[in-house]
């Protein structure tokens, strides 16, 4: 597949050469396919997997992927994706099915490549995504003591069910991540990760897959409850929510005392929200200026 690719991409360099240099049509055609080609084995050069990746896979037994696309969507399905899935690697993690991956991220006006790396779940759930607020630590020996919005902003827009998947002990679990934190997503079969590094490094992705592995082990009964019901009640089949062994297994939370606020809005949304904010401060600011100074 990559080799057809690699083809195509060099045949369309050459025929766009040939009609920009319509005067030199050969000339043109080679200086088009020589472009290509050296744009193809930059992308495959860059998809190898580094001497960090490479340590990583042979001390945990993992594999490189042969095909990242496919990963990476099924792993953020639901999201909007920017490009293809690159240099995924592929294997278990305690007990569960794990991937480390690159992609692109679409998120409101900016589309940002970075790293994914989470494990997958034996059910299925709404999106949530949370994102640290600063990178700085705060002290909290309890979620109640501070709010736990001073930390984490969620957006989901399921806000009942994310009120529900956030309780006690699974919040008391990402107070304790390490800084700086990284976002964390929840959705569909898939609980992960997503952090920006320009060069491949392996050497924190334990750590990161001890968190999200114990946010697994985390989602709680009552929301499998929740999203069982709603099926029932739409003639859906909740075998098609979670397994049996995942609802066995799941974890028999206590009551959130803590309320939680979560954001409907998309953090595309959000983004945009920022965007326009700050344009309308910067022409008030003009605007003043220009009045001061005339």
């Amino acid at each position: 597949m990559r080799i057809a690719a690699t083809l195509a991409g060099v045949i369309t360099g050459s025929l766009v050469g040939a009609v920009t240099f319509f005067q030199i049509p050969v000339a043109g055609a080679v200086i088009g396919a020589i472009a290509s080609a050296l744009v193809a084995a930059g992308m495959l050069i860059s998809n190898r997997p580094s001497s960090s990746e490479k340590r990583f896979a042979a001390m945990h037994s993992w594999e490189v992927s042969e095909d990242s696309d496919a990963v990476a969507t099924e792993a953020l399905e639901g999201r909007a994706i920017v490009g293809l899935g690159r240099s995924a690697m592929e294997g278990e993690w305690r007990g569960r099915r794990a991937a480390r991956f690159r992609v692109g991220l679409h998120e409101g006006v900016n589309d940002k490549d970075v790293w994914i790396e989470g494990v997958f779940i034996d059910g299925q759930i709404p999106t949530a995504d949370l994102a640290p607020r600063g990178s700085r630590r705060i002290r909290i020996r309890h979620p109640d003591a501070h709010k736990f919005g001073r930390v984490w902003k969620v957006f989901s827009a399921d806000t009942e069910f994310a009120s529900e998947l956030l309780h006690d002990e699974m919040r008391s679990r990402l107070l304790s991540a390490p800084t700086p934190r990284n976002w964390v997503l929840f959705g569909e079969r898939f609980v992960g990760v997503r952090y920006e590094a320009f060069a491949p490094n392996c050497k924190g992705t334990p750590g990161r897959l001890d968190l999200v592995s114990d946010l697994a082990d985390l989602v709680p009964r009552s929301a499998w409850d929740l999203l069982r019901n709603r099926a029932s009640a739409g003639s859906g089949s909740v075998e098609l929510v979670v397994s049996r062994d995942g609802y066995r297994a799941a974890h028999p939370n206590s009551p959130s005392r803590l309320p939680l606020k979560v954001s409907a809005r998309s953090p595309q949304r959000d983004s945009l929200r920022r965007v326009a904010i700050t344009v309308v401060v910067v022409v008030t600011l003009g605007v003043i200026a220009t009045y001061v100074t005339t």
